[in-house]
């Protein structure tokens, strides 16, 4: 019995030791250029908060970051694009980051796909998983 009630308390810590993931991405901007990151879910996985990160430079016209932090709230797999773009103007499409995620059961989180354009846009983008 104490075994049992041992095991049982073993399993319950391992199962609660595997933390939440989020995902933060941080994306360069000029905001003084009227131009956005706008961001768009194929479906509601993720809760998306987005802080604005002020630039070294004080200069008007001197950019700017934005980091998205996204906490998955169900399982599933979830296309998010990020568009630059003018939110007064119709979108071109220009410049965007489109990652597919998929998130299992214990809110973990894998990237499936990355796809930007400019397709250098992957390279100067800060990434984290956490």
């Amino acid at each position: 019995m104490k075994r049992m009630i041992v095991l049982f308390v073993v399993l319950f810590l391992v199962s609660c030791s595997v933390k939440e993931q989020q995902v933060q991405i941080t994306l360069e901007q000029n905001a003084s250029t009227g131009y956005q990151w706008q961001v768009k879910q194929s479906e509601q996985l993720f809760t998306i908060k987005e802080t604005n990160i002020e630039g070294k430079s004080q200069l008007v016209g001197a950019p700017s970051s934005v980091q998205f932090t996204l906490t998955p709230i169900k399982s599933g797999q979830c296309t998010v694009e990020f568009i630059y773009t003018r939110p007064w103007q119709e979108s071109n499409e220009d410049q965007y980051l489109k990652m597919i995620f998929e998130i299992d059961s214990k809110k973990q989180i894998v990237i499936k796909e990355k796809e930007s354009k400019p397709s250098q846009l992957l390279e100067t983008i800060d990434l984290k998983i956490e």
